[in-house]
């Protein structure tokens, strides 16, 4: 199967408290504006985990000349797009890079993406 794929990774480790921290420990600290996109890209895998064990590898062993951001490790985060048209349910995943694999956060996700859409989106009084 071929997955599209965002790599996200924290733009000012020095100012942000959970930077390569396991996901239990940044949970309550957890902010999207912490995070910038620093790659996308699509690959060819069987499955998300060996999508992730490769995307690994490949942001630690054999970077793409075009990267621009640190090698992969703890706190940073891969979403995981499947092949659908743009119309339909992408069947998008969210993975943190925990202390010993990866984290699927995608429930909270949607939760703070939810969250935030319903304060964003209000009308001014």
């Amino acid at each position: 199967m071929r997955y599209g794929y965002h790599i996200f990774q924290i733009g000012d480790i020095g100012k942000t408290m959970y930077a390569f921290r396991p996901w239990e420990d940044a949970r309550e600290l957890f902010s999207f504006s912490d995070y910038t996109c620093t790659y996308h890209d699509r690959i060819e895998a069987d499955s998300h985990r060996e999508a992730l064990s490769e995307l690994f590898f490949r942001f630690n062993m054999d970077r793409p000349g075009d990267f621009k951001g640190h090698s992969m490790s703890v706190s940073d985060i891969v979403v995981l797009l499947g092949d659908a048209s743009p119309f339909e349910d992408r069947g998008e995943r969210w993975y943190y890079c925990d202390d010993y694999g990866w984290k699927d956060i995608t429930e909270e996700v949607k939760q703070w993406l939810s969250l935030w859409r319903a304060t964003a989106m209000k009308p001014a009084t």
